[in-house]
């Protein structure tokens, strides 16, 4: 291809206009809860947050029924409000998951990765 057909077409014809400036977007977090440990960025810019929880529960025991504080973790995506305990997205009872393992990290994480949520607009 001949280098002056080249210059022509990547040569601006028209005077350019200046781009507008309009309210960009940012991806800065929610407001700061002391409970989340990890924030995982989504595809779209929103958060998936991994909050430290403990909730009680009644064990059966020998004596009868016994209430104990159980400490675990939760996450919640901050885009779409897919949480650990929305159907199909953890195994365990009411999406929590027991101890400090990884496998809430894990599935946070992966729920990050496929998500194209954007974040929400303030005051949404």
């Amino acid at each position: 291809m001949p280098v002056a057909l080249l210059r022509s077409l990547f040569r601006r014809t028209g005077k350019e206009t200046e781009l507008t400036v309009t309210e960009a977007t940012t991806n800065t977090p929610a407001a700061e809860q002391s409970n989340v440990l990890m924030r995982f960025l989504t595809l779209g810019g929103a958060t998936v947050d991994l909050h430290d929880i403990t909730w009680e529960e009644e064990h059966l025991r020998a004596n009868g029924y016994e209430k104990e504080t159980v400490e675990g973790r939760f996450w919640r995506c901050t885009g779409c409000d897919v949480d650990s305990a929305s159907p199909g997205q953890s195994q365990n009872i009411y999406g929590r998951y027991y101890g400090r393992d990884n496998h809430s990290r894990d599935h946070a994480n992966n729920h990050a990765e496929k998500c194209r949520a954007m974040p929400r607009p303030a005051g949404v």
